[in-house]
């Protein structure tokens, strides 16, 4: 007695062959998850939190108590004119999503500064949501490169 087994392959070998390429060139991958972490920065100066959710440390007394400040109540923190939260730009290549900002002060902001007596107030990074966004979306690309 004879078996004869017959297997096409063609789906598979084209679908591996698009996830070769697309593993290649991660371009639109990078650019929706650097979209997605410029939208997350912009959001922090919104609800005045970290990425991780943490609440922005309030302003001080003494800062609120200056005649800037006094002329213009109520604002958010950190926006003041408006232009940090404005220079969050997004930019991305084939194997990295970048997401940023060029103002000069935005570090000391960020990070902190003990000498100026200034906390951080992180806007800036990937929190455990937007860890689970990229990996929906990476498993999306994946997934849509495979069909």
């Amino acid at each position: 007695m004879d078996i004869k087994l017959k297997f096409n392959d063609r789906d598979a070998k084209r679908g591996l062959a698009r996830l070769i390429r697309a593993g290649t060139d991660l371009t639109p991958l990078m650019r929706r998850i650097s979209s997605h972490l410029a939208d997350a920065a912009e959001q922090a100066f919104k609800d005045e939190v970290s990425p991780d959710g943490k609440p922005w440390e309030q302003r001080a007394a003494s800062t609120l108590a200056t005649k800037k400040y006094r002329d213009r109540q109520p604002q958010k923190i950190l926006q003041f004119s408006g232009h940090l939260v404005r220079s969050i730009l997004a930019d991305w290549s084939p194997t990295e999503a970048v997401v940023g900002t060029n103002t000069i002060y935005a570090a000391t902001h960020q990070f902190g500064d003990e000498g100026r007596n200034t906390p951080a107030r992180p806007f800036l990074g990937i929190g455990s949501r937007d860890a689970q966004v990229v990996e929906n979306k990476a498993v999306k690309f994946i997934t849509e490169q495979w069909r």
